[in-house]
């Protein structure tokens, strides 16, 4: 449901904006059970993008290309903006200028922490890609995480996968024992409330191993979907400061700057290896209409000489 109108303010009124808090897990528990694994398409162009960082043991992975399929005619508008940003993903890859900057000192990448796995999209083309992958996995949903133990790779030993809660700041106990060279965080920290981007940040760095490096890839600030969100007719803003909205299907999407985002990285104790925007612009095939989309694409590292949590483990 809705969160009413807003006065012509275009605010969320205090109570629907806990409310929204309150219910973020039952609300992306409720878009996987409507769209199971039809709805993102897998993300092949990673391995284009962050080359050094995945690259595969053998042979060429898939490469970027294909188009998202077609959002269902009435699609809601929430699953309609969100289809789009997947589509300019796929289409595009959004080849970010990333510095070279090897991280597995030739080794490679043995251990992933995929946080916000999904269904998988990102996780099951890099484990096809590089045969040596194990994978660790967690998402919010139960249906996500069913539907990716019920993959045949994770069948096959190649993916610990769980349900947990990033913003409880710690990974849950299936987990334990990851020390991850890379994690992944794909349009998941936009759906967190702000004041728990400490917390899910904490969370992700014990799941790294000193040295490791966290690659995100998520909504920038001056998107156009935001300036979409907050033309419709209700109430879609949950702080007056910030640029934090609600969808019609009450899942939430924070716009990043790249200025705020490498300050909640390094607070949290990760050095900034890149951080910068992507420019797309996108079109409704049906419509014709474009929309100019603006995401950021960072990598962050946990330092190498960062052996012992001491310092950073304050709740």
């Amino acid at each position: 449901g809705g969160g009413g109108g807003g006065g012509g303010s275009g605010l969320v009124p205090a109570y629907w904006v806990e409310r929204y808090e309150r219910e973020a897990g039952k609300n992306w528990e409720l878009f996987y059970r409507r769209n199971r694994d039809r709805f993102f398409k897998d993300r092949h162009y990673l391995q284009a993008e962050w080359a050094d960082e995945l690259a595969p043991d053998g042979g060429s992975g898939d490469a970027a290309a294909g188009v998202a399929a077609e959002a269902a005619a009435d699609a809601a508008e929430a699953a309609a903006e969100a289809a789009e940003a997947e589509e300019v993903e796929e289409v595009t890859a959004c080849r970010a200028q990333l510095s070279q900057a090897s991280l597995g000192g030739g080794s490679g990448v043995r251990v992933l922490l995929e946080a916000g796995c999904g269904v998988g999209n990102t996780l099951f083309p890099l484990l096809r890609a590089m045969p040596v992958l194990t994978v660790y996995a967690l998402d919010l949903s139960a249906t996500a995480v069913g539907i990716v133990r019920s993959h045949p790779l994770a069948e096959a030993g190649r993916v610990v996968a769980a349900v947990g809660d990033l913003t409880e700041g710690s990974l849950p106990p299936e987990l334990s024992g990851c020390a991850a060279d890379v994690a992944t965080l794909m349009f998941v920290l936009s759906a967190i409330a702000p004041s728990k981007f400490g917390a899910a940040l904490r969370a992700v760095r014990s799941g790294l191993r000193p040295g490791g490096a966290v690659l995100l890839r998520d909504y920038g600030a001056g998107d156009g979907a935001c300036a979409r969100m907050e033309a419709g007719r209700e109430a879609k803003r949950l702080d007056a400061s910030a640029p934090w909205l609600v969808r019609q299907d009450g899942t939430r999407a924070y716009f990043f700057s790249v200025e705020a985002l490498r300050e909640l990285f390094e607070r949290e104790g990760f050095e900034t290896l890149e951080c910068a925007y992507a420019h797309r612009t996108t079109a409704n095939r049906a419509t014709g209409a474009t929309l100019s989309r603006t995401f950021v694409t960072a990598r962050f590292r946990r330092p190498a000489s960062d052996a012992l949590d001491a310092e950073f483990s304050a709740p």
